[in-house]
């Protein structure tokens, strides 16, 4: 991970002539303040404010962000990123989030958001690629392992003797 020098990591505005340096909450606040957001796991919509963490030192984090709804923490970047209906669906099954979505609550929140027929076929089809990429990785992995083994000794192949038929 590239460091970086703190005049990158500190946002400064000029006030009365002198350059102070801005908490964590101000700085989240001018980069994202007239968006809303939408919870990746329940759907959930608010201004980025209401997914702040407020941590043991009167701060906040800029990186981590908890949402007030569902109650799942997530990065900053997992918040912020924008995704169409497709590249959201991809998501779900690639992150395997499905353990941390509330089903029933996501169900509703994607019917009134009007994108609950674009997003289950999407996903149905998605997941039918995945699972046929998967069978067909399982099953070279098997041949790999079967001819390892035949290799070893450890399976005999067709042409080789029966064992009792060599002390014989």
């Amino acid at each position: 991970m590239k460091k970086q020098s703190p005049e990158q990591t500190k946002l400064y505005i000029k006030k009365s002539g002198e350059m102070k340096p801005v908490r964590a909450r101000a700085k989240v606040e001018l980069i994202y303040k007239t968006r809303q957001f939408s919870c990746p796991f329940c759907l959930y919509i608010a201004p980025i404010t209401r997914f702040l963490i407020k941590l043991k030192n009167r701060n906040y984090s800029e990186k981590r962000f908890h949402c007030p709804d569902c109650e799942q923490i997530m990065n900053r970047d997992t918040l912020v990123r924008e995704m169409s209906i497709e590249e959201y669906a991809e998501w779900i099954l690639d992150a395997k989030a499905w353990d941390r979505i509330s089903f029933q609550k996501f169900k509703t929140r994607l019917r009134k958001m009007n994108i609950a027929y674009k997003f289950w076929g999407h996903y149905k089809k998605y997941k039918a690629e995945k699972m046929e990429q998967y069978s067909d990785d399982e099953e070279e992995d098997y041949k790999a392992q079967e001819e390892w083994a035949k290799e070893r000794g450890l399976i005999p192949s067709k042409d080789a003797e029966p064992r009792g038929a060599e002390a014989q």
